[in-house]
């Protein structure tokens, strides 16, 4: 979702690079806003490198975004902060080729709502069902998860659900609480894990089972490409809401 938005941003600031910079902004703007789906606010912001009148030169001191409340690929965004520092180009060629590689901040922050919505839509079911496939423990056990929700709390989280067991003669519902946690720049994990069925612990394996058909959903690797690396740095789960903060570190401009 962040590279699709800074691939947005980077390839119109290429093609604009004559306009001057007021110009600029409102075709990004509206850009945006088409592509994340009208947003309940937008303010987008090119800065060029002083003291150009356009982005002709293809030097730009940083741009900004911030958004607030849209839906993209059905994932329900409650805030998007995105700032891209001293990106410099050379605009001579066919192609703009990036200077030198560039870097950023990105901060998203989604609700415990917007969550659920998620897990409502076909594209969760996908990936649940393409993790599950890619994992020979999930398969083993037949561990389907089916009617999710999740309910952030205090550095805490409850997932509720169901999940087939016996290869999948019998279904049994769950609650699983434990903490997500940064458990390495990509990898968000839920940890020290806690379950129950009908208010009895749920077995080792059968945890297991389930973490694994969760934990892929969760990597946040795929926010990531060869051209543009996210590293996440900060998370903080609150009442109804979680924070990541990360880095964006741009190498080459798509295209």
């Amino acid at each position: 979702m962040v590279v699709t938005i800074l691939a947005i941003l980077l390839g119109l600031i290429m093609a604009v690079g004559g306009v001057i910079p007021n110009v600029a902004n409102g075709m990004l703007q509206n850009k945006l806003d088409e592509t994340l789906n009208h947003p309940e606010y937008l303010r987008v912001k090119v800065h060029p490198e002083a003291p150009s009148y356009s982005l002709l030169g293809g030097n730009i001191a940083y741009t900004e975004v911030d958004a607030q409340r849209f839906v993209i690929s059905d994932f329900p965004v409650e805030e998007l902060q995105l700032r891209v520092d001293r990106l410099s180009a050379d605009t001579s060629g066919d192609k703009p080729v990036l200077r030198e590689p560039s870097q950023g901040m990105v901060r998203v922050k989604i609700t415990e709502n917007g969550i659920n919505r998620f897990i409502a839509s076909d594209t969760f079911r996908q990936l649940l069902d393409e993790g599950r496939k890619k994992q020979a423990l999930a398969a083993q056990l037949d561990a389907d998860i089916t009617d999710l929700n999740v309910d952030l709390q205090a550095d805490r989280i409850l997932i509720r659900g169901q999940a087939a067991t016996m290869g999948g003669f019998f279904t049994i519902p769950f609650e699983l609480s434990g903490r997500l946690r940064l458990t390495t720049e990509r990898t968000l994990n839920v940890v020290d894990v806690q379950a129950t069925t009908l208010d009895r612990p749920l077995p080792d394996d059968t945890i297991q089972a389930i973490l694994t058909a969760l934990n892929p959903v969760l990597d946040l690797s795929k926010f990531s490409n060869a051209d543009m690396q996210l590293y996440f740095r900060q998370l903080s789960v609150n009442n109804d809401q979680l924070e990541l903060v990360g880095e964006a570190k741009l190498k080459k401009l798509p295209g």
